[in-house]
């Protein structure tokens, strides 16, 4: 139960901390930061044996970046 509640904590926070209007043309540090940082804390709320949590780490880290590609999008129709 405390995986599942810093795990979830910690998914929050991540999106809170790393959606600052900072662009980079090679690469993007936050961008980085909110993929890695949500797929870590997800494969911690999760909580199962080792190859399930590679498995799910790539599925997150998926998902998470899918999610960074429409918070761009957000945020250029913003300007």
């Amino acid at each position: 139960m405390a995986q599942l509640i810093i795990g979830i904590v910690g998914i929050l926070s991540i999106i809170g901390v790393t959606y600052v209007p900072i662009t980079s043309i090679y690469f993007d540090a936050i961008s980085a930061l909110f993929v890695i940082g949500v797929a870590s804390f997800y494969v911690l709320a999760v909580g199962e044996n080792t190859l399930q949590k590679i498995d799910r780490f790539g599925k997150a880290a998926q998902h998470a970046a899918t999610l960074g590609f429409f918070i761009g999008l957000a945020g250029r129709c913003d300007a």
